[in-house]
């Protein structure tokens, strides 16, 4: 991952110069730091200090010329003199005036960012940062906030958590300072002396770290090609035909570290099992030291081949590698294209219309109910059930009454929303119902969670009839992380309840138990069997919770507040920069950016990816695969109708 690469000797010291491939910032580094990766200065790509053997010429082999006339001699001598000079002023100037850090956190040259005083002060920080911030921003894939990369000191840069040379406008640096993070419920916190050391670092550019468990060797298609054989072939025959793969080995080439792919890969074990109606929890495995590459066995989530084919009538990226092993994996698929990528896949399957089809879930409420074996209507009359209503829901913009029910699998809430808070609407003026005539509340939609097998959640939007809906109506409900608002059925669902079921307080039953004159004796009665007290309700709720956290925690990931698979969604819909997208394709940047030149309709539509800094809409990508695959003869993109 660079350009122009010239190794010089100083002496004894030998430094490279070399251009970031993306923007041709340029850098100058000593040979110590050869394959150390960085954010560029100029336009945040990751780039690669090139070794000191790639361009060497040695000094016995150069070809040396001499005039046959003394005055060119004196001439040469005197030049080479003044040379010698001057970079002994350079020296001293380097020495006596360092230059200042770069302002984004780059290289610097041979400043004190590089020296041996810096590397320590960041092994410093890093030890602090791990001992205070590791356990929930990216530990075993624990990304709360969506922040998964705090022991990359790099990216902490790249993606301005730290702002090098200016501690104050370095929003980690802030939050530490001001208390805020770690959370107040943490016991371990940093003292005075910490927050001085990360504020020093900052103060002197934010000196990089050689990180031990430095990002995967680019990762070739044809090598992920030969590691999928190799897998399937390793299985029993007649297993075989049911052997799938999800890759993440384009975010790696990309430059992800593990921390952030180990986020990916627990979002893919919990959607995969979310998606299932197996009474086991089953995690996909991986197959390369990377880990970069997971199969699974279709059958472990009853998933069968007319549903695998589904979800590839809307894959975009279904390209039939030009390999002679990538052939025989479809073939032994039973004509099935058998990897997808990862983060395209929990995107995707996170939401309707793929979310539904995999779930096989119903059309209706009513159909569900029999699914599960579960009679709403009979177990309200038989005061079955346990009841919440409340104001202040943080999805709902009115009132809200919440409901359980018991299942075969556990649980089954259901929520029934309001488009207005007057009139039969007003829950806290008609407790009772749904419907009753005009005695009872009218509710405009709901929200279902249900326990699957496994214990992970389901979930289910629906309207005033009790019909399937893909997104909830934005003037019941609003979910402020979608870029629309609009409560999408899954990923919204999913990322609200992470943690589970949210415990709410009922008000009703205080409302009634406050006035009971204005409620009849029999409603009175009714209202106490239906709406439960506090105590009763937080017993549920813990027993639920508890179940559908050993779940999520035998999926591999941590019980958090921040979804893993709202942080892969979220990344997948970014835009992309040319290193995305070179990987993406399986090429480096500075390969792919060579391939678009050489075609004028490409670059076209994705030339902004060659510009410093510049980036494309995913869209946008998406729709070019086809013209990718055949200009770059990637191989044959296969048809998908969604």
């Amino acid at each position: 991952m660079f350009e122009s690469s010239d190794i010089r000797s100083r002496g004894t010291h030998t430094v490279i110069a070399f251009r970031c491939p993306c923007c041709q910032h340029r850098y100058t580094l000593a040979d110590h730091q050869a394959g150390e990766k960085f954010a560029c200065s100029g336009c945040g790509q990751r780039v690669q200090v090139p070794s000191p053997q790639q361009g060497v010429v040695p000094a016995e082999g150069r070809k040396t010329e001499s005039g046959p006339h003394r005055r060119k001699f004196f001439i040469t001598a005197a030049i080479a003199g003044a040379g010698f000079v001057l970079f002994l002023m350079v020296l001293a100037i380097r020495v006596y005036f360092p230059r200042a850090p770069a302002e984004n956190g780059g290289p610097v040259g041979a400043t004190n960012a590089d020296s041996l005083a810096g590397k320590q002060l960041a092994e410093k920080v890093h030890q602090l940062l791990k001992a205070h911030c590791y356990r929930c921003h990216g530990e075993n894939g624990a990304a709360e906030g969506g922040f998964n990369y705090i022991l990359d000191l790099d990216k902490l840069k790249a993606r301005k958590k730290i702002i090098a040379g200016n501690p104050e406008k370095s929003r980690l640096f802030r939050r530490v300072k001001q208390g805020e993070m770690p959370p107040e419920e943490e016991k371990s916190r940093p003292e005075a002396k910490d927050i001085a050391l990360l504020k020093q670092w900052i103060e002197e550019g934010a000196p990089s770290l050689p990180v031990s468990s430095s990002p995967l060797g680019f990762v070739s298609t044809a090598d992920m090609v030969e590691r999928m054989h190799a897998s399937i072939m390793a299985l029993p025959e007649r297993d075989r035909p049911f052997a799938r793969f999800f890759t993440f080995t384009h975010l790696a080439n990309a430059g992800l570290r593990n921390d952030e792919l180990q986020t990916y890969r627990v979002a893919l074990g919990k959607l995969v099992n979310g998606l299932s109606w197996n009474k086991e929890i089953v995690n996909p495995k991986p197959i390369d030291p990377g880990q970069t590459i997971l199969r699974i066995d279709i059958r472990d989530y009853q998933w069968s081949d007319r549903l695998w084919k589904r979800i590839l009538e809307g894959y975009p990226y279904g390209i039939l590698w030009d390999h002679p092993k990538a052939k025989e994996c479809v073939e032994l698929a039973g004509g099935q294209l058998p990897f997808l990528r990862g983060d395209w896949f929990v995107a995707e399957a996170s939401r309707p219309p793929l979310y539904h089809e995999m779930l096989q879930m119903p059309a209706t409420e009513r159909e569900l109910e029999k699914q599960l074996h579960i009679e709403l209507e009979v177990n309200i009359r038989q005061e079955r059930v346990v009841r919440a209503g409340f104001n202040g829901s943080g999805v709902s913009r009115n009132n809200r009454l919440i409901e359980r029910h018991a299942s075969p699998y556990g649980s089954y809430w259901r929520s029934y929303d309001f488009a207005d808070n007057v009139g039969q609407r007003n829950l806290f003026a008609f407790p009772l119902g749904p419907g009753l005539n005009d005695k009872g509340f009218l509710p405009d939609g709901g929200e279902i969670i249900f326990s699957l097998p496994n214990g992970l959640h389901a979930f289910m939007l629906i309207n005033e009839n009790g019909n399937r809906l893909d997104k909830g109506p934005l003037n019941v409900v609003s979910d402020s992380r979608r870029p629309d608002r609009a409560v999408e059925n899954g990923i919204s669902c999913m990322t609200c309840h992470t943690r589970g079921l949210i415990p709410k307080t009922d008000q009703v039953r205080l409302h009634v138990e406050k006035n009971p004159s204005s409620f009849s004796p029999q409603e009175l009665e009714t209202i106490k069997a239906l709406y439960a007290d506090g105590d009763k309700l937080n017993a549920l709720f813990a027993k639920d919770n508890g179940r559908f956290r050993a779940a999520v925690e035998q999926t591999g990931g941590k019980f958090t507040s921040t979804d893993s698979l709202a942080t892969l969604v979220s990344y997948f819909e970014q835009e992309l920069d040319l290193a995305s997208a070179a990987a993406e394709l399986g090429f480096r940047p500075v390969e792919f950016s060579d391939m678009l030149v050489q075609s004028p309709s490409l670059l076209r539509i994705l030339g902004p990816l060659r510009v410093s800094g510049g980036t494309v809409q995913r869209r946008v990508f998406t729709q070019s695969i086809g013209p990718l695959a055949e200009e770059l003869k990637l191989g044959v993109l296969l048809p998908h109708t969604r």
